[in-house]
């Protein structure tokens, strides 16, 4: 394991633990390392876009 020099951390740009991902159905990371403030905020915007009339 290459820890955090490794290619996998590398790619999703991993530098710390915890990392933390928003991820959609179809495995698309929509946010990362949000604090539970800025998901919320995130989340309820997203819900009352798809939940406009």
């Amino acid at each position: 394991m290459d820890g955090w020099d490794g290619e996998t951390a590398k790619a999703y740009g991993v530098q710390f633990v915890p990392k933390s991902y928003l991820v959609d159905r179809e495995s698309t990371i929509l946010q990362k390392d949000l604090n539970p403030d800025e998901l919320e905020e995130y989340l309820w915007d997203l819900y009352t876009k798809l939940h406009k009339s």
